[in-house]
């Protein structure tokens, strides 16, 4: 059963909501034409809250993401302070109808649900039938006897549980293209939004991508794969595993520099068109049609879901681990978050202002003796192992938190396999 969802999204001021199913995207473009607006409080009659495609007496299946924000702060309300402005909370059902005087802050209980500064998000179940949803602004313990920016009701109706798609997708099919290559997944092309809004920046703007076909290796590199490369004088180092061990655990401590040698040595080894991914179709095949923070979902689970700084237990070294650890996501790659960071083949540009919106590497402009980096390492923090989350490198410098993952090209021959 698919829960409602609750996502806050507050940038620069502004807190938006919006309506999507929870395997659609999750921050649809913006449309005011549908907004309806919370009314102003007496204390900053600038205030307004608004629903972005939200309508008064919507029906919204179980499951279905709302976003929310509000705009005008420009002045704080009366005994606020303005940094405390961007303190939300969110209101289900009228839970607390009467706010003035509070001295602390609105519980997170099933009723209400507080929202701090930043970018947050909150689950909730809402049972099926009719409800009301306020916004208040303001940290309730900075609101000495003073009102606080309370937005009009919306009412909603919850109409059960998200249905499925019609049809389930048959799995990405899975190709070996020689003797002991790694397994390659061919992926179906489509479209979806890459990187965040209110995220850290480098990560906006925020913007609809249509990806081509192409297949990417199931696994980041491994020491073992790369010692065939060396072997075969194609690679010109082995790079220190820093007495973690190798076989099956992330080749690491290679620069973007080394893994042209890599590609080009399984391109002449195959007839096969290798390459390290663009950055959009590295984001596209990481989130595998997801729109969460993390392909599994919204928030980390210590030991469960990759290999990071603190998504484990406390006082373990942090160390690569098998590609193999932690569960694939839905187009059944595995490792695409945490472990090593993955080179990718975009020069580095600091936002995505001009971006190519047809999935291609971006190398004209920006600063190409740098090279982007995808899904953070094992000394990250969990934050930075998103699948938004992007970095950088000097292109020839290897460091040890690096590795990389392949591509190649999608080929006649894999199209008619296809079909």
């Amino acid at each position: 059963m698919r829960n409602s969802v609750l996502y806050g999204v507050v940038v620069g001021g502004l807190l938006v909501i919006t309506s999507a199913l929870a395997y659609a995207q999750d921050d649809p473009q913006e449309n005011t034409q549908d907004d309806i607006v919370g009314g102003p409080s007496d204390a900053s009659p600038k205030a307004k809250v608004h629903f972005i495609n939200l309508k008064n007496g919507q029906k919204i299946p179980n499951g279905t993401i709302i976003y929310f924000g509000l705009s005008g702060m420009g002045v704080a309300p009366a005994g606020m302070e303005k940094e405390n402005t961007g303190h939300h909370h969110l209101l289900i059902d009228d839970a607390a109808k009467d706010l003035s005087g509070m001295n602390r802050e609105i519980p997170n209980d099933e009723n209400h649900l507080h929202f701090g500064g930043g970018q947050t998000e909150y689950k909730v179940d809402l049972k099926p039938g009719p409800h009301t949803l306020r916004l208040v602004v303001g940290d309730a313990k900075h609101i000495p006897h003073s009102h606080p920016v309370l937005s009009d009701a919306i009412r909603i109706v919850v109409v059960g549980e998200q249905r499925e798609p019609a049809s389930t997708p048959e799995p990405p099919r899975v190709v070996v293209d020689c003797d002991g290559c790694q397994e390659m997944i061919v992926l179906p092309g489509g479209s979806f939004m890459q990187g965040s809004r209110g995220g850290p920046p480098g990560e906006d703007p925020r913007h609809e991508v249509k990806v081509a076909p192409f297949a990417i290796a199931k696994f980041p590199v491994t020491f073992s794969e790369w010692q065939k490369c060396y072997d075969e004088e194609a690679c010109k180092m082995m790079p220190d595993d820093r007495g973690w061990g190798r076989k099956d655990r992330p080749v690491l401590n290679v620069s973007w520099d080394d893994t042209q040698d890599y590609v080009k040595w399984l391109s002449e080894k195959t007839g096969k068109t290798y390459r390290l991914p663009t950055e959009s179709e590295w984001e596209y095949a990481t989130r595998a049609g997801t729109t969460t923070r993390y392909w599994w979902g919204r928030d980390v689970e210590l030991g469960k879901n990759a290999n990071c700084k603190d998504c484990g237990e406390e006082g373990i070294e942090p160390m690569t681990v098998s590609v193999t650890e932690y569960d694939a996501n839905d187009f059944g790659l595995y490792d695409t978050l945490g472990n090593v960071a993955e080179w990718v083949e975009d020069c580095w540009h600091s936002s995505y202002k001009g971006a190519p919106s047809n999935g291609a590497a971006w190398n004209k402009g920006g600063n190409c003796d740098q090279r982007v980096l995808k899904g953070g390492y094992y000394d990250s923090d969990s934050a930075a192992i998103r699948s938004a989350s992007r970095a950088r490198y000097d292109k020839n410098v290897r460091y040890s938190g690096n590795g990389f993952r392949v591509a190649r090209t999608v080929d006649e021959t894999d199209q008619q396999q296809s079909d």
